[in-house]
This record gives C-alpha cells, sequence and structure tokens, in this order.
C-alpha cells in the first residue's frame, strides 16, 4: 500500500516506550550522547509530541530514528516547531537513510531555509524564503526521490505554500541502493530543541494517496484510537473482567499481564473502536498489534479490517517467542470505498491466526 507509517505519538507515556520494541511500530534508535532529552511530551490540544533537545557537546548524537520498507520516492509530512534556528550555518533537521548511510538530508539554516542535501555536504535545492520560524509551529511535507538514474527530485510544502516545486536534474543518492529505508529526526544547536508530532510517511509509487496530504494551509492531524470493546472472538482471554480490556492499555500493551490467546488457524478477534470525535476528511487508517508465541513453534498471525462479512487483510506475519509488534496500513474500507468517519465508525479491525 502507499501508507507506510502514522504516528501521532499517542501510544506512548515517554519516549522510552517508543524503541523499547513493544510498544512502538518502527522506532528502532535513538542518540548515544548523555545530554540528549528525548521525550513525549508538550504537543497541541493535548496531543504528545516527540521532543529531542540537543544537550552537547557532541553534534550528531541527539536524534530519534523510525524504519519502513526501502523506497525510493517518499512524501515525509510532519509538523515541527524549533525553539530557535542554527545560531550561524546550518543545522541538520531530517537524515534519510539506507542502512548505515545517510543517502539524503534537510537542513536548517539560521534564516529558517529548509535545504536539501545529497547525503549531507552537497546542497541540490534550497527554499527560496526562511518559512521556519522559532517557537512556531509548521506543517512541512517533503516529496523526495532519492536517486542517481534516473536523477532525484525534491518538493517541499510549508504550511500549504508550495516553496520547491519538483526541483530536479541533480544526483540525491549518496549511497545505492537507491531510496531510503529509515528517517532520523534530529537536533544539533545548543540552543535548539525540537518537537514533532503528526508524522506520516507515504510511498510515491502512483498508487494513492501519493502526493500531497496539504492544501490551502490545512492542518492535518494524526489520531490514535484503543479498542473499546469486543465484536466478535475466538481467542481466550487470561483472567480478567472482560476481553477488550486485555488490549485497552493506555500505555501500549502491558505484556503478559494482560493477552489473548489460541493457537488454532481461522481464530480471530474483531475488535469495535469508540468514535473518533470530530475530524474531517480521512486519508488512511493504520493498524497496530503485537503478538508472540508461548512455545517456541511456528505461528503465524494478521491484522485485517471487516465491514459487516468483508475482509480486508493485512500481511502474514511470523511471530517468535519476542514480542512483535506489527503494523498495516488500509488506504480504503474493506470494499475498497475511500474513507470518510461514517465508514470509519462502522469498520471493525482485528487479528487472526494463520
Amino acid at each position: 500500500m502507499s501508507g507506510l507509517f502514522l504516528e501521532g505519538f499517542y501510544l506512548y507515556d515517554n519516549f522510552a516506550q517508543m524503541i523499547d520494541g513493544f510498544h512502538g511500530s518502527r522506532w528502532i534508535g535513538q542518540g548515544s550522547d548523555g545530554g540528549t532529552v528525548l521525550d513525549v511530551t508538550g504537543g497541541e490540544e493535548g496531543q504528545p509530541a516527540l521532543k529531542v533537545n540537543f544537550g552537547g557537546p557532541s553534534v550528531g548524537n541527539a536524534w530519534a530514528q523510525f524504519g519502513f520498507p526501502l523506497t525510493t520516492t517518499i512524501v515525509f509530512g510532519f509538523r515541527v516547531k524549533l525553539d530557535a534556528n542554527a545560531s550561524s550555518g546550518s543545522d541538520r533537521l531530517i537524515y534519510f537513510l539506507n542502512g548505515a548511510s545517510v543517502t539524503a538530508s534537510v537542513f536548517i539554516s539560521s534564516a529558517g531555509e529548509l535545504n536539501v542535501l545529497m547525503g549531507e555536504f552537497t546542497q541540490r535545492a534550497t527554499t527560496t524564503t526562511g518559512p521556519i520560524t522559532d517557537t512556531n509551529w509548521h506543517d512541512v511535507e517533503i516529496k523526495i526521490s532519492i536517486q542517481n538514474s534516473p536523477l532525484g527530485a525534491v518538493s517541499i510544502v510549508v504550511d500549504g505554500v508550495l516553496l520547491i516545486d519538483n526541483a530536479t536534474g541533480f544526483d540525491l543518492q549518496q549511497a545505492g541502493p537507491a531510496g531510503a529505508d529509515s528517517i532520523r529526526l534530529q537536533a544539533d544547536s545548543d540552543t535548539d530543541g525540537t518537537l514533532w508530532s503528526d508524522l506520516y510517511l507515504l510511498d510515491a509509487d502512483g498508487a494513492a494517496p501519493n502526493d500531497f496530504l496539504k492544501e490551502n494551509g490545512e492542518i492535518r492531524r494524526v489520531f490514535a484510537l484503543r479498542p473499546s470493546g469486543d465484536s466478535s472472538v475466538n481467542f481466550t482471554p487470561n483472567p480478567g473482567p472482560n476481553n477488550f480490556a486485555m488490549v485497552d492499555d493506555a500505555g501500549g500493551h502491558d505484556f503478559d499481564s494482560g493477552f489473548n490467546k489460541s493457537a488454532v488457524v481461522g481464530d480471530r478477534d474483531i475488535l469495535s473502536l469508540p468514535s473518533p470525535g470530530t475530524i474531517g476528511e480521512v486519508k488512511l487508517v493504520q493498524l497496530n498489534y503485537a503478538a508472540r508465541t508461548d512455545d517456541g513453534g511456528s505461528k503465524n498471525v494478521k491484522g485485517f479490517q471487516r465491514q459487516g462479512a468483508v475482509q480486508d487483510d493485512g500481511a502474514t506475519n511470523a511471530i517468535a517467542i519476542a514480542f512483535n509488534v506489527e503494523s498495516d496500513v488500509f488506504a480504503a474500507d474493506a470494499n475498497g470505498a475511500a474513507w470518510t468517519k461514517a465508514l470509519l465508525n462502522s469498520t471493525t479491525f482485528g487479528y487472526e491466526i494463520v
């Protein structure tokens, strides 16, 4: 599917849960500088955000990173707020990585300009104005084709305004193969604290949605919902007041304190969700779930969505002794219809033994 990653930071009480391999979905690392401060706090309207503060003394060690399938052309959208732009020159803001290699990056100048580089050192495109101002939230989308044959390209939208329009004719691939499989969110200035929220990543592969989501300054939000009840269940819960409570943990799942168990192929748990409240257009829905075996045997599980009797399956995933956190992104409902709030409210989600 075209959707690769959605993150609203609702699932965590603190940053440690994002990278513990259990609560998060694709967060894979953090900077090693002892002065770095990473937390989940400080968002808008009661919404959490990822806080990355540079604590010094080493530049390059204040970051958090998430992974995804290797992709050549992607759209990365986010809200960001900086305590201060670079005091001089420019600072790292975003790394696009292929394995351990930085294929492309986005730096921010002291004037608030966004500069796109091949690797870390070769500038390829820059915004013509300084759109990022200190202490203000900004909506940013970066569409970037990281390759050198054909040549790479980049477009940038800030607060609904197209500032770089398909700049082409240059190599954006520092290391091969083309593309990126992770993104690092960075803070490097000694006065620079960076807040991130409403992250989403799309594979611009030609299947909708494959381009910018923000238009005319419209703010997009990424929301997380937790199950509110069971619609149908074949699984056996461990002792507890009701089954759905076992997967309704405010800080992510609770490991083996509450679980649903089955070894029967075809058994599934179908979950109801609360209404998301007042929302606009729904572009994508991401399902996250955690599973493990208790005997070391070969087991598989898949997530799904359902409209009545019509089921749309996600990927089949092998599970092991340690918990796996899996995710599927659905660009349309189970019947292939574009998402609406009504369709979201009538959809049930769940997981199944394969």
